[in-house]
């Protein structure tokens, strides 16, 4: 045997053992192993639709992670909507009891503010009453007094009053 040689041909597919002789000794100087692959068109579309296959399934992987988010998306607006929905609604209550403490309060001063108005004219009634109650009661006991002592009395308690407010002028 020549010491290339192989003790099969090379050219089926598989693998092979080489060996290297010393053609003048016949030992092996080192042996290897070499693997021929199958190239064949066959071979390349099986590899190329493995390939086909395994693009199919990342495509379809990517298109349940596309709809994962689009669920995630929708349902992460409706929850924001809902929390906008409740925030305004809040707002509003908010604001309907502020409107009506506020009307509340001012019906409270107005009850306040007619109460004394009405107090108020009650005691400028009663004082007007008193005033001429006390009134009458001077003029009908000047009168009275005018009976019993007489007129010319009374124009000369007149004239001495007038006296005095003229002395009480020049001083």
């Amino acid at each position: 045997m020549k010491p290339y040689e192989s003790p099969t041909p090379i050219t089926s597919v598989g693998n092979h053992k080489l060996t290297v002789n010393d053609f003048t000794t016949g030992l092996i100087i080192g042996d290897s192993s070499i693997i021929i692959k199958d190239y064949t068109a066959q071979t390349l579309l099986d590899r190329l639709n493995n390939v086909m296959n395994i693009q199919n399934s990342i495509m379809n992987k990517i298109n349940d992670l596309s709809n994962s988010i689009s669920v995630l998306q929708s349902q992460l607006s409706n929850s924001t909507n809902s929390i906008l929905s409740t925030i305004d609604n809040s707002r509003k209550t908010i604001l309907s009891a502020i409107n009506d403490a506020q009307n509340n309060i001012l019906n409270g001063v107005n009850n306040v503010k007619n109460a004394l108005d009405t107090a108020k004219n009650i005691i400028i009634t009663t004082i007007n009453n008193s005033q001429s109650t006390i009134l009458d009661n001077v003029r009908s006991n000047l009168n009275t007094v005018g009976t019993y002592l007489g007129i010319p009395l009374l124009i000369v308690l007149v004239l001495e009053v007038i006296g005095l407010i003229l002395i009480r002028k020049r001083t």
